[in-house]
């Protein structure tokens, strides 16, 4: 058994750091096992102490120098979301504003704690694609030659199109 198929099993374990306690487990996902691994497996789990499994108790505040920025949820976001805007992990977001489950609320107020060195590095938003509004007189053809290396053909397949006919203000993807 490799580390790498118990991360693949339990994505939502980033960091390699599995928060449960004895009074609050959490979950652990493993593969399917033979009896012999199942023993290994289950001896070092349990043993008395053991160097190959370290228990530490995590403080709920980074090490690092950092700025807390009370994010207010607005309509549409999601805990994986508001992460992703502020580059962090839903499960910190959890452990910072005690939150028991994914659910939260319009107008809800979320502490997030971002690193001084984080807040310095610019967001990079890489996009492949572009969105074109069909105007009148738009045809497939006239759309691809204003693009370079866009063909008909690949405006179609990106777009679930089945045949050529356009509509006005419908917006395509056009891949860049």
């Amino acid at each position: 058994m490799q580390a790498n198929d118990i991360q693949n099993l339990n994505p939502s374990y980033k960091k390699l750091l599995i928060n449960g306690t004895k009074e609050n487990p959490k979950r652990l996902i493993i593969p399917k096992l033979t009896y012999n691994d199942y023993t290994n497996f289950f001896e070092a789990l349990n043993a008395d102490e053991d160097e190959s499994i370290k228990i530490v108790n995590v403080i709920q505040q980074p090490t690092r120098p950092f700025k807390t920025i009370t994010h207010v949820v607005k309509q549409g976001e999601s805990l994986n979301r508001i992460a992703d805007n502020y580059r962090v992990e839903v499960q910190d977001i959890k452990v910072w504003n005690n939150l028991l489950n994914y659910t939260i609320s319009i107008g809800q107020k979320l502490v997030v704690n971002k690193s001084i060195e984080d807040l310095k590095k610019p967001i990079e938003k890489k996009t492949d694609f572009l969105a074109y509004k069909i105007k009148a007189g738009d045809t497939l053809s006239s759309i691809s030659e204003r693009f370079e290396n866009v063909t008909i053909q690949s405006i179609k397949e990106i777009n679930g199109l089945k045949s050529s006919i356009l509509t006005i203000g419908a917006i395509l993807k056009i891949k860049i």
